[in-house]
């Protein structure tokens, strides 16, 4: 049987290229042989985590895996993901914890190599660390995907990638804009809205409330910008997006006032179509319970349930305000 060898350093090469991308929160494809050295099941209904320590002989760090994971624990015994396991990293998400000063990863992709009964080497805890001595370069074994949330945005950031699904994207609007002295000029245009989400069931170790929920922001595409960009940008798709203008959002111009800032694509701009996420929802709402008229006569109100699998449905409640009947409107799952 051929000796199973993990990737020397692999961690604190992780270490050097989080200083790189210089986020709290990103993903990366990855090439690193790693051994499970602990494996555990918590159950909280109606969700399994399987929270797992992993080792590169000389460091180990904690993490979880994926939900679409969960099957290689469960699979046949020469297969499946348990202690000793040695397994090659794919896809990662990468975490800075704020309350203590480690990193976590949360597994999205690994290929299980063997089975090692005892560990390999002697390895210590990775602990984050802000020193110089840590240099602050990319790796080949750690290649990021993104190194931004949505709720990062602003127009002091340069350099940033976000992860987002398209959750509405609009026609493509023309019309003939007419100045003064000047040849009328052709103006096309179209809209879609980016969305990403920190879950709480994918991110168990993050404790910054302002990461948490759902961040939505507006791009807008322009004449051969748009053309360039209509058929590759697809509702319901996840994309990473970067190099887009960051503007504050013009309120007016908007139907959701909400929106912060938005996003100006360009000749640079770049748009890549990647893997489908779990985390990243299709479609959110703020729902809220209201008088049904302004006499407070009528009542309306909403129930939700989310399932494990981050559908949602919705039913609408109408009381009628003398006979107390209930009329029930139900959206289905979303």
């Amino acid at each position: 049987m051929q000796e199973l060898k993990l990737t020397p350093g692999a961690f604190s090469r992780l270490q050097a290229t989080h200083a790189y991308v210089s986020s709290n929160c990103w993903s990366a494809k990855c090439n690193a042989t790693v051994q499970v050295t602990a494996l555990e099941k918590f159950e909280t209904a109606p969700l399994t985590d399987i929270m797992i320590c992993i080792s590169d002989g000389t460091h180990y760090i904690y993490g979880k895996l994926y939900a679409q994971l969960r099957h290689l624990v469960e699979q046949g015994a020469e297969d499946r993901v348990r202690v000793g396991s040695v397994i090659v990293l794919q896809n990662v998400n990468v975490y800075q914890v704020d309350r203590i000063p480690v990193l976590m990863l949360v597994v999205g992709g690994l290929r299980v190599l063997g089975h090692v009964p005892t560990t390999i080497g002697r390895p210590k805890q990775l602990r984050h660390s802000q020193s110089s001595k840590i240099d602050a370069v990319p790796s080949r074994i750690w290649v990021p995907n993104y190194n931004c949330r949505i709720s990062e945005l602003c127009t002091r950031k340069k350099k940033w990638t976000i992860r987002a699904r398209v959750t509405h994207k609009s026609d493509m609007f023309s019309w003939t804009k007419i100045l003064q002295q000047q040849a009328p000029r052709q103006i096309k245009l179209f809209t879609f809205t980016l969305t990403d989400a920190a879950v709480d069931a994918d991110l168990p170790f993050d404790s910054n409330p302002k990461g948490k929920g759902i961040n939505s922001i507006r791009a807008l595409a322009y004449n051969l910008v748009a053309d360039k960009f209509y058929s590759l940008v697809q509702e319901g798709k996840v994309y990473h997006i970067s190099n887009a203008q960051v503007r504050i959002a013009r309120k007016g111009f908007h139907s959701d006032p909400t929106y912060e800032y938005e996003l100006h694509l360009h000749g640079q701009t770049e748009i890549e179509a990647c893997d489908e996420a779990t985390s990243l929802p299709v479609m959110g709402f703020n729902i809220v319970s209201s008088p049904l008229d302004s006499t407070g006569e009528g009542q309306v109100s909403t129930e939700s349930n989310l399932t494990h699998t981050g559908s949602v449905s919705v039913e609408v409640v109408v009381t009628h305000p003398v006979s107390q009947l209930e009329f029930r409107s139900c959206l289905g799952a979303i």
